[in-house]
């Protein structure tokens, strides 16, 4: 799948119902990538594969985007307009799958 088409149907489908737990009640049609990164980081490792990358703020929430064949492809990033987002950590997929931390929000995957 061409990777403009994986987001475009990305798009479509963000909601409050899919954001990122704690940021769900704040969700607008507004910003519609707000809280959708980590779904998201998932679903583009699932179609392309590479690492994922994590930025942590300062307020103890994070940001996640994929790294696929030395490219960073960050579907959310309109999320922050011109905030920095912090230097990110590389991580497997299965460092992600297998962290309790995780878990619950892979039922919104």
């Amino acid at each position: 799948m061409e990777l403009e088409t994986l987001k475009l149907a990305l798009v479509h489908c963000w909601g409050k119902d899919t954001s990122y737990p704690p940021m769900e009640h704040s969700w607008s049609s507004k910003n519609p990538a707000y809280g959708q990164c980590f779904a998201t980081a998932l679903l583009v490792h699932d179609y392309y594969g590479g690492q994922l990358l994590k930025a942590k703020f300062a307020d103890g929430t994070a940001h996640f985007w994929n790294t696929v064949n030395s490219k960073e492809i960050d579907l959310t990033k309109s999320q922050f307009n011109k905030q920095q987002i912090p230097q990110p950590t590389l991580h497997s997929r299965q460092e992600i799958d297998e962290n309790p931390r995780y878990k619950e929000y892979h039922k919104r995957y």
